[in-house]
């Protein structure tokens, strides 16, 4: 994880593109409606997130050179459980 760009976009909004970023690719591709979990830690920066069917829960803590250490965590209510992985459209 780069923490280069959160002088550039300030902490919550370098956060929140972190939060995206872990959603595309472990919630999506892998989340199908089930749980899961996945954290990254490094010397200046952490992050956790989890999932399950109805919530995605994610909290990322980075060193700042204004403001020392700083955290960030959301939680996303998901609308409907997607579909399984792998699962085909309706052919629209």
């Amino acid at each position: 994880m780069d923490t280069s760009g959160i002088s550039r976009l300030g902490f919550e909004s370098w956060a929140s593109n972190i939060m995206v970023n872990a959603i595309e690719d472990y919630v999506v591709p892998c989340g199908a409606g089930g749980e899961g979990n996945v954290s990254h830690t490094g010397k200046d920066f952490s992050m956790h997130m989890d999932w399950d069917r109805d919530n995605i829960n994610c909290s990322v803590r980075a060193w700042t050179e204004s403001n020392g250490w700083q955290e960030y965590s959301h939680s996303i209510k998901r609308k409907a459980s997607p579909p399984p992985c792998g699962a085909v459209g309706d052919g629209d």
